[in-house]
């Protein structure tokens, strides 16, 4: 299986789209006029849908939210299950105008009550398993309109009240996008997955939110021969827009996974016919950790995105399924900036116009190639990276000063100019008066066979500045003495870089889209990890 690199992020539209209608309902609409017949996704239970089944849902929906006094502008929370009705909802709300709140279903407690707290939705759109949290977690006096998302044909809820099946029942409407929406207003806001505290709402334009895809697109070199099996939730940036948003713009299918499984992923992959995938580095992880078989080559997926992608993983991902796997740079608020088609080894790539990128010390003065700063975005295009924090007018102005996203990622470009990602900067570790990558840690204990997934991040030292700990899940039936995993890293790490502390776990803890949540890991401390101090002479 071979695949070239695009030369280029563009694609061609079969219709003629200006740069206010950049907005999905439209998009839906004129493919639904073009080619209303055409499959646009296949879930993995076999359900599938066309362009007109999905403008005349998404229409039908729209109606019955409109009755309830949504429209432009009015904030919709949405927490249900991660299936095609998403993609109705969201095609529904882009056509009203309405801000869509897509909510993580792993949240509780305190993260769940900030958020619906932050985004005073007017009306919740919720699956009856979450509807009890939902109401538990609703301030005091808030009462927005509250739609159940039941299974298909399932029983009316108890307690009464509008339902999404309802809406759907009329499959006569035909409703297109309210004249008054345009491009540069607001899409969603997207809360953050929360790694480091609470959850934060990044607000993004209708356009953003095209961006994303359209450049995924361009990446993944989509064509309407194409199917893109997509692993990744609806509710995050990269399901939404990276796979759903780049199969609607470029007319490839999508196939669906509602629950990623490691164990089902290639026969998945074979039933859709897949022959473009998209993950997170974890799935690159869980995919190596399967028992080998006669089968892994046995797909037709030329080419895949994993990010961030390292030599340990994306060597044996070639070798053993025979796919190339590229990797770039990107944020919910910035955008994909930067990608890495064809150049070095685990860099992030170049940038991309209309986006640039540089690299700055903490006053903010750009810095010599080389050496590690933050990674500050910006871009010549209007609308094309978020609009800000949903309210946090300070740190939105803090993050965006001095005409840059301040991404607080930290990194470096080369001599030829390719951009290098080191860690987050608060995730930098300072140890013996030098600056370590949990990242450098990461990749070579990463590359230990036994090793299914690695962790590395900062505890308190007792001469001051950090200690090196990091948290390792082996590989299913295998073992590993914590002592092997020092000795390696003495063999393949700076001697400052060697970690102190190793913590075998079964798994690490991570957020619904499976980041790992170093703040947990931290929490624990030293209790439970096995202890190397460094002899000192």
């Amino acid at each position: 299986m071979t695949w070239t690199p695009p030369s280029t992020l563009d694609i061609t539209l079969p219709f003629e789209l200006d740069m206010l209608d950049r907005v999905f309902s439209i998009v839906v609409e004129r493919w639904a006029e073009l080619a209303p017949d055409r499959e646009c996704i296949v879930q993995d239970d076999g359900v599938s849908v066309t362009y007109g089944q999905l403008d005349q849902r998404a229409g039908a929906i729209a109606t019955g939210l409109r009755a309830h006094g949504i429209g432009i502008g009015d904030r919709v929370a949405t927490l249900v299950a991660n299936d095609l009705r998403i993609a109705y909802l969201g095609t529904a709300l882009s056509k009203l105008g309405a801000v869509e709140v897509p909510m993580n279903p792993a949240l509780v407690g305190a993260s769940l009550k900030h958020v619906f707290a932050d985004a005073d939705p007017k009306a919740v759109v919720v699956s009856p398993g979450h509807r009890e949290a939902v109401e538990a977690a609703l301030p005091e006096g808030a009462r927005p309109i509250i739609i159940e998302a039941g299974p298909d044909g399932g029983p009316a809820p108890e307690g009464g009240g509008p339902t999404l099946d309802e809406m759907l029942a009329d499959d006569n409407v035909v409703l297109p996008t309210d004249p008054g929406v345009r491009a540069d207003l607001s899409a969603s806001i997207m809360y953050t997955s929360g790694t480091t505290g609470l959850p934060k709402g990044a607000l993004l334009p209708h356009h953003h939110a095209y961006r994303i895809s359209q450049r995924s697109a361009g990446a993944f070199g989509l064509t309407n021969e194409d199917t893109l099996i997509g692993i990744l939730p609806m509710f995050h940036g990269g399901g939404r827009y990276m796979n759903l948003g780049a199969c609607l713009l470029s007319g490839a299918r999508l196939g669906f996974v509602r629950r990623f499984s490691g164990k089902d992923y290639f026969d998945q992959a074979r039933s859709f016919g897949a022959t473009v995938m998209h993950g997170i580095i974890s799935v690159g992880h869980f995919l190596l950790a399967q028992e080998p078989s006669p089968r892994d080559k046995d797909h037709s997926i030329t080419r895949g995105l994993l990010v961030p992608c390292p030599p340990s993983i994306a060597d044996p991902f070639r070798d053993r399924f025979g796919i190339e796997v590229f990797q770039g740079y990107a944020s919910t608020e910035g955008n994909i900036s930067v990608l890495n088609l064809d150049g070095p080894k685990a860099a992030c790539g170049k940038p991309y116009p209309p986006y640039h990128v540089k690299i700055v010390d903490e006053h903010d003065r750009p810095v010599p190639a080389g050496v590690t700063g933050e990674i500050v975005v910006s871009c010549d295009e209007p609308w094309s990276t978020f609009s800000g924090y949903w309210n946090q007018p300070e740190m939105s102005l803090n993050v965006m000063r001095n005409f840059g996203l301040h991404t607080g990622d930290a990194g470096y470009f080369d001599d030829d100019g390719y951009l290098w990602f080191a860690d987050r900067v608060k995730d930098m570790i300072r140890r013996r008066g030098e600056n370590v990558s949990a990242q450098t840690v990461e990749n070579v204990v990463n590359a230990i066979d036994e090793v299914a997934e690695a962790a590395a991040y900062p505890l308190p030292s007792r001469y001051g500045e950090d200690e090196i700990a990091v948290a390792v899940a082996l590989r299913q039936g295998y073992e590993l003495p914590a002592a092997d995993i020092v000795a390696n890293c003495k063999e393949n790490l700076p001697r400052f870089a060697v970690p102190r502390y190793i913590r075998v776990m079964a798994e690490l803890p991570k957020t619904e889209t499976g980041k790992i949540q170093k703040f947990k890991l931290k929490d624990l401390g030293t209790d439970g990890a096995e202890d190397f101090p460094e002899v000192r002479r």
